[in-house]
């Protein structure tokens, strides 16, 4: 006699996972102080591209309301920003920002000026390709300030909040 058939089971369906993209969507705001003094509330919308998980490009737009302070106007922000990540959760940014005001341009204080950025951060809660929220330090200066710090410099805490 001929030896039974034997089904083979079929195979397993295999799960789609949908693509990741690389873009983001991100908001900030924050307070930032110049010595000089001015103060300011800034709040700036924008994009996130990853080009990997530690490496991404950060462009953002918003307003720097001037809220107290003898010197500075209110500034209009356009900012791009490099962002590295290391450990779980930690970043840093450099870059360039755009402080645009209607200010005197001869005053250091009230000028419209390109800005140097940095800054230092950690999220502290959400998961990096999910919703997430971070707490960051930042410091921006124009070119031409730079050896002015202590004068014209500002120094910024905010909340980053990953879309």
């Amino acid at each position: 006699p001929a030896p039974e058939p034997v089904e083979e089971p079929a195979p397993a369906p295999v799960a789609e996972v949908p693509p990741v993209s690389p873009f983001g969507f991100l908001a900030d705001v924050g307070f930032s102080h110049q010595p000089d003094p001015a103060n300011y509330v800034f709040a700036r919308i924008g994009v996130e591209y990853k080009i990997n998980d530690q490496f991404a490009i950060l462009g953002l737009i918003g307003g720097a309301p001037h809220v107290r302070g003898s010197d500075g106007e209110s500034a209009f922000l356009i900012d791009v920003l490099g962002e590295y990540k290391f450990g779980s959760r930690y970043f840093i940014d450099l870059g360039l920002g755009g402080w645009i005001t209607d200010g005197d341009d001869d005053i250091p204080a009230e000028n419209s000026q390109v800005d140097l950025i940095a800054g230092i951060g950690a999220r502290v809660f959400g998961e990096p390709d999910e919703f997430n929220g971070s707490l960051f330090l930042e410091f921006r200066s124009a070119f031409d300030e730079l050896d002015e710090l202590n004068d014209y410099g500002r120094f910024g805490v905010g909340i980053r909040l990953r879309f």
